[in-house]
């Protein structure tokens, strides 16, 4: 079961190996059902060259 205020980063990678970061927070709960806010970073990094 999720925790509100519960926050964990990730990174997703593109096909060309660029990479974009991501905070997902758990904003609330209710038996089963869990609330999230997803916010990805403004910015993302380019692949290695």
């Amino acid at each position: 079961m999720g925790k509100a205020d519960t926050t964990t980063r990730c990174k997703l990678t593109a096909a060309d190996g660029s990479t974009l970061g991501v905070t997902v927070t758990v904003i609330s709960v209710d038996g089963k059902k869990i609330n999230f806010d997803i916010k990805a970073d403004d910015t993302p990094t380019p692949a290695p060259s």
